[in-house]
């Protein structure tokens, strides 16, 4: 794994003694923090080049980061833990979601169950905030990078229904 500058392409940090996992990798919202997994979740700090091991193991239900650069990290079975960093936890949820996404600049954290309850949970911007949907969540929603925005795709009977939401 290796990060490059734009557009001189000059490295800025690597991770060269370990096989990273091919999986979609993610900045945090300052552009410092760079997450991978190499024998569970490991953090590049691209400011000092140094990889730390956060002891976390993270199923196919992934990660997302919020506005102060911590991991929400959502277990597939309906709960969402928040960690630092250092891979310290700062609190869970529970029956929020399976799945975890977020906006680019983490301001808005959308939490919700892939084939379970028909339910987002937004975080971020106040208190939670929960949202009915017609159906199940299929596939990720997408939000916009400011997280005002917010396109999910529901199954619906044999057809989809498509909303769009607003702050």
């Amino acid at each position: 794994l290796e990060v490059v500058g734009w557009p001189d392409l000059q490295p800025i940090a690597a991770v060269r003694d370990q096989a990273v996992g091919a999986v979609p990798l993610s900045f945090d919202p300052s552009g410092r923090y760079l997450p991978f997994f190499a024998d569970g979740l490991q953090v590049l700090d691209l400011s000092t080049g140094s990889v730390r091991a956060l002891g976390l193991g993270v199923g196919s239900s992934g990660f997302a980061w919020d506005r102060a650069s911590n991991l929400v990290i959502a277990d597939g079975n309906g709960s969402v833990t928040t960690y630092d960093v250092g891979g310290v936890s700062l609190g869970a949820e529970t029956n929020v979601g399976d799945s975890v996404t977020a906006s680019a600049d983490g301001s808005t954290v959308a939490l919700y169950f892939s084939m379970g309850p028909p339910r987002i949970v937004l975080l971020g911007r106040g208190e939670p905030r929960s949202i009915t949907v017609p159906g199940p969540v299929q596939p990720e929603p997408r939000l916009s990078p400011d997280g005002s925005k917010l396109v999910v795709v529901c199954a619906v009977g044999s057809g989809v229904e498509v909303l769009l939401l607003t702050k």
